[in-house]
């Protein structure tokens, strides 16, 4: 999937309000394929 990084905790990454490719698990965690990064999300 692909969507735009909302969580205001990311700003330090550089991946807050960029587009972003993802996958989310059975649990709802998010994990981001693009761009690389150990990043995760916080879904809400």
């Amino acid at each position: 999937m692909w969507g735009i990084c909302l969580d205001n905790n990311s700003m330090q990454e550089g991946l807050f309000q960029k587009v972003i490719q993802y996958i989310t698990d059975d649990n709802g965690n998010v994990m981001i394929l693009s761009p690389q990064t150990t990043f995760i999300p916080n879904r809400e």
